[in-house]
């Protein structure tokens, strides 16, 4: 089965990301699709913890919710490459 990964910047999103990531799962479970979601939320402005709230309370979808960051801003490179577990080299 093929699994479909869609990344998610977000910073300052504490008001829109339950929404956004509640939307972002219906689509996909409602259309039989696979999926992961990787939230990338640096920062202490609550969007990460939003999204974890979001995550813990979705368990059951079929698609799943991962979320990275820390409390330090690093900003939105490092935050996409952490999603590529590194793997990716920013040019």
């Amino acid at each position: 089965m093929k699994l479909l990964s869609l990344i998610v910047p977000a910073y300052n999103e504490v008001a829109s990301i339950r929404t956004t990531l509640d939307e972002a799962l219906d689509y996909f479970t409602g259309r039989g699709i696979a999926a992961e979601l990787i939230v990338a939320a640096d920062g202490t402005d609550g969007t990460r913890e939003a999204a974890l709230e979001v995550a813990h309370t979705r368990r059951d979808s079929a698609t799943r919710i991962h979320v990275i960051g820390s409390p330090e801003r690093r900003g939105k490179v490092l935050g996409l490459l952490s999603c590529f577990g590194g793997r990716a080299r920013a040019r």
